[in-house]
């Protein structure tokens, strides 16, 4: 409601709304990922994308994250490849944790 932040330019709006969009698509892909029962646990942010996504844009990119659920749109503005994301979830052996933890 209301008027857009003065200061924001049409395409960095147009960038946000992407990362928003992004990060809808793949939790509905990640739900029913965990519906059909290949995942265990899945937290959407499914109407909450808006939160993560500005919080991230604000922030410099050397900034610290720490994400929780329904943070899904902090790794879409950092730009971390969706496949990895989904590794993780799928604790394969792509999985960027369970290499860490091998060392």
């Amino acid at each position: 409601v209301g008027p857009w932040h003065p200061h924001l330019e049409p395409e960095e709006l147009q960038v946000g709304l992407r990362h928003m969009l992004l990060t809808r698509i793949y939790d509905d892909r990640m739900q029913r990922t965990q519906r059909q029962g290949r995942i265990s646990f899945y937290m959407r942010s499914l109407g909450e994308e808006a939160v993560a996504v500005a919080q991230a844009m604000a922030l410099r990119p050397g900034d610290m994250l720490f994400p929780s659920y329904r943070q899904q749109g902090l790794y879409m503005v950092r730009g971390r490849p969706l496949a990895d994301l989904m590794c993780q979830l799928l604790s394969n052996t792509r999985d960027s944790a369970a290499a860490a933890s091998s060392r």
